[in-house]
Order: C-alpha cells, then sequence, then structure tokens
C-alpha cells in the first residue's frame, strides 16, 4: 500500500503512456497480484524479472523493493462456449463448458450455476421422478446463459481494454487536469458498469425450457445494471424477509416447492399428484405475509434451484400434468 498515493484499497487502476495495469490485494496486508498490458513487442517473449519490476515502476512511478512470487503471461479477452454441454452420458459445466476472460468476475457465478442447474436435475432422474428429457434442458437452459454471461464480460473487457490515455495524462497544467478529469469519468462509469451487476448476476432466465409453462407475461427487459424481481416464469424466485425475520427463501423445500400466497388456494390435487410420483413438495403457506403483489398470483411452483416454473390463481385442471411437464416426466 505504500507505493500508492490513495487511500488502502482492494484494488488499484493505473494508465499512462507507458502501461496500463491493475493490483489488487490478496491478504489485504502484504501480498499482491499485478498484472499488465503487455505491448505487441512484449507479448511473444518470456518476460524477465527485471522487466517485470520496471513494468511495476513505470505503472505507480516509482521503484519499490518487493518479493516475486510468481510471474507468468496469460491471454485476456475470451468468450468461448462449448457447441453443447452434454453428450450421452458425458456432462461438461464450468470452464470445461465456457472460457471467460475475467472482467465482472462471471466464470465463478455461471459455474456455480450450471452445478446447481445439473444437480438437481442428476438427482431427480436417480430419485426416478425426473424423467430422461429433464438431462437434455441442462443445455438448452445453461447455454444461452453462457453466451450471455461471456458477452457481457467481453464487453466489459472491450470497455477497459480500448480505453487509450491521452499523452497529456500526466502533464502539469489546465491540459493535464483536463485529460485527468476524462480519464477518471471514463474509468469511475466503466468500474460502475462493470461491477455493480445484479441483473447479470440475478438476472438470467430459461425462456423458452420445455419444463418451465410461460403464462404469457413478458419479463423486465436484460439490463446488466438493474435487476428487477418478478414471478415471470422462467426465472429466479422473488426474495422477500419474512415478518418473523426469515427470508423467503428459508421455507423453500429441498425439491419442489409450492407458495400458496391466497389461503383460500385450494393445493391439495398438486399434493396427491406430488405423492404417485415419489416427488417430494413442499407447500409453503404464506397467505398473511402480503407477497402477492411480489408474485402477482395465488400460487407460484419454484423448483430446487430456485426457478418459478408455474404460477396462477388456481391449480391447473391436472395437477399431475403439470407435475409431469416440469419434471419431464414420462411413465
Amino acid at each position: 500500500f505504500a507505493v500508492m498515493n490513495a487511500d488502502p484499497a482492494w484494488m488499484y487502476w493505473t494508465f499512462n503512456a507507458d502501461r496500463r495495469s491493475f493490483m489488487a490485494t490478496v491478504n489485504g496486508r502484504d501480498e499482491f497480484v499485478f498484472h499488465t498490458q503487455l505491448k505487441p513487442e512484449e507479448a511473444d517473449r518470456d518476460i524477465t524479472e527485471a522487466e517485470a519490476r520496471a513494468m511495476f515502476a513505470q505503472s505507480f512511478g516509482r521503484e519499490t523493493d518487493f518479493q516475486i512470487l510468481s510471474r507468468a503471461s496469460w491471454t485476456a479477452g475470451f468468450a468461448l462456449v462449448a457447441e453443447r454441454f452434454r453428450q450421452g452420458r458425458l456432462f461438461i459445466a464450468g470452464d470445461a463448458a465456457h472460457l471467460f476472460t475475467p472482467t465482472g468476475g462471471l466464470g465463478y457465478n455461471t459455474a456455480i450455476e450450471d452445478a446447481v442447474n445439473l444437480g438437481w436435475k442428476l438427482a431427480a432422474v436417480v430419485k426416478g421422478w425426473g424423467g430422461a428429457g429433464l438431462l437434455d434442458t441442462y443445455d438448452l437452459e445453461r447455454r444461452p446463459n453462457a453466451l450471455r454471461n461471456t458477452g457481457y464480460a467481453r464487453g466489459f473487457a472491450d470497455s477497459i481494454g480500448l480505453f487509450v490515455p491521452v499523452p497529456e495524462l500526466e502533464d502539469a497544467g489546465p491540459a493535464g487536469d483536463k485529460a485527468r478529469q476524462g480519464a477518471g469519468c471514463y474509468l469511475e462509469n466503466h468500474a460502475r458498469a462493470e461491477f455493480n451487476i445484479p441483473g447479470i448476476t440475478f438476472g438470467g432466465r430459461f425462456d423458452g425450457s420445455p419444463i418451465v409453462v410461460a403464462d404469457g407475461t413478458a419479463p423486465p427487459p436484460d439490463a446488466a445494471n438493474e435487476y428487477v424481481q418478478t414471478a415471470c416464469p422462467g426465472g429466479r424466485a422473488p426474495h422477500a424477509w419474512l415478518a418473523d425475520g426469515r427470508s423467503l427463501f428459508d421455507v423453500l423445500g429441498f425439491e419442489f416447492t409450492l407458495l400458496r400466497l391466497d389461503g383460500e388456494a385450494d393445493v391439495q390435487s398438486l399434493a396427491d399428484a406430488a405423492a404417485t410420483l415419489k416427488l417430494s413438495l413442499t407447500v409453503a403457506d404464506l397467505s398473511g405475509e402480503s407477497l402477492r403483489d411480489l408474485y402477482k398470483t395465488d400460487l407460484a411452483l419454484i423448483r430446487p434451484d430456485q426457478v418459478v416454473v408455474w404460477r396462477g390463481d388456481a391449480l391447473p385442471e391436472d395437477p399431475r400434468a403439470l407435475l409431469e411437464t416440469v419434471t419431464a416426466y414420462r411413465p
């Protein structure tokens, strides 16, 4: 932290006519990771330790004594997604299925979402209440989201990677002040766009999935920096805090959950159908929690990964057919 002319922070970005770099703290005290963009003449050869130290000095404007624990070159800007996530009995997830440039930090979240999506479907098939077609929906649901997320990450990489510092950036006087103000404004807007991304984190959807029952409503637009909760089938179940202080998600069952937001709704036929399919169905009676305005319905069916797959003010005439649809069950 001593080399920075700024308050201690988790990450620092530096830009000047010679070098663009960033440094992040690893342990919050004395261990850091330093990245710098290599110039064309540097990219195709091994960088010596002396050159690495010089790059650090160019970035921060001073030399300092430090120990290099490890160093390597890597290529940024990847946005690769496998052509398919399933081939017979083989499934791929995480980095095997998609390769991100690290901007936005989306690779890990996307990998976890892959695992959760595939995990409950594998468990359903093993237990006998999930149909064989359920496993096909892993690719149908997750690959479009991987394409979406890698696209966002690549856009963030282009935003920061294509920024060109003007030569006057380090000049004293009005020209330098203007250059620094312009650079600061651009980079501040970039940071807000890259790191304030609830829409990407929470807004992924499975519209068009054969195990989601659409109700004719349209979800909010997909916006990186804004997340609008909606119970439109195919997306994350809206969250709320209950009167006793618990999270709504704390009442969701391990498998499927039916939220009853109006105490008058009869749900026994769905519970009976679930029992015949050997499917664990939790009925959460939340009629006193004022959640109907949030879900815009009396009943909402939520699957194990907290995605709304159906909603309505009354159960359909054939509740078993509904469960067979959302589990791809075939007798």
